[in-house]
């Protein structure tokens, strides 16, 4: 089980040395969360994975969501925030990556942006596995302006993965495929393996554990997913919603 940390969804206390303030923003709408509805619902017994959703990008709902509900929420939070000790920290996921281009890079222009392999969500689908990071790269490099898309710190993948390596949860060659977790005594198929239980938290533990590390004094604002934050705070975080907490010495 990961440590044990102060976790709320209100809002936290003025940083101190010993604190390191979380502001958690899930992604907008996704392609694959609107896909995901009526008989093919998540835990409907004809749910039915599409390998052509994998790393869906935000739907016209999401994109909405990020222009115009996020930055609301989000600069309320940061009109008593100080800005000298925040940073940001995204998940390699094109639906988080849209969601801090839209909603969260405007109002944080000059703040470092790190691109955190450790936010990606559980993989329940094929929408939650990636791409390679060259091509996500150079994709960032389209859908945004050269400037903001220089802006962002890719060193964690680049250090620790290959250019056209996987960054998200596979099965090595040769390894017995886990237990199913998911639903599966229906009709229910999925296209890719779901990320266990066991090996979820192990990444959250790393996760936090780094998190304590590296940035006391500050606060870190994370662009994520329902999983991760479910993980943390037990809430039920929608699109584009805010979540708050603190970890303490």
């Amino acid at each position: 089980m990961p440590p044990q940390s102060d976790l709320t969804c209100e809002e936290t206390s003025t940083t101190t040395t010993s604190t390191i303030n979380i502001i958690a923003i899930r992604h907008g709408s996704s392609v694959s969360n609107e896909w995901m509805t009526g008989s093919n619902a998540w835990f409907s017994p004809t749910f039915c994975d599409d390998i052509q959703l994998a790393d869906s990008p935000l739907s016209e709902t999401g994109i909405a969501q990020a222009q115009q509900e996020l930055p609301k929420e989000l600069q309320c939070i940061l009109d008593s925030t100080n800005l000298d000790d925040v940073i940001v920290l995204v998940s390699p996921l094109m639906r988080c990556l849209q969601t801090w281009f839209y909603g969260v890079q405007p109002l944080l222009p000059s703040v470092p942006t790190m691109i955190v392999p450790l936010l990606r969500e559980r993989i329940y689908s094929a929408s939650d596995t990636g791409q390679p990071w060259g091509l996500l790269q150079n994709k960032c490099r389209e859908l945004f302006t050269k400037d903001i898309a220089a802006s962002l710190d890719w060193s964690l993948l680049q250090d620790s993965h290959a250019v056209d390596e996987s960054w998200w949860y596979t099965i090595p060659d040769g390894q017995t495929p886990p237990v199913e977790w998911r639903p599966c005594d229906e009709q229910q198929h999925y296209a890719v393996p779901g990320e266990p239980e066991d090996v979820f938290r192990e990444r959250l533990q790393v996760l936090e554990e780094w998190l304590r590390r590296e940035f006391v004094g500050k606060t870190v604002v994370l662009v994520t997913h329902w999983g991760v934050l479910h993980h943390f705070t037990q809430v039920e975080v929608p699109n584009c919603g805010i979540c708050q907490w603190s970890f303490h010495d």
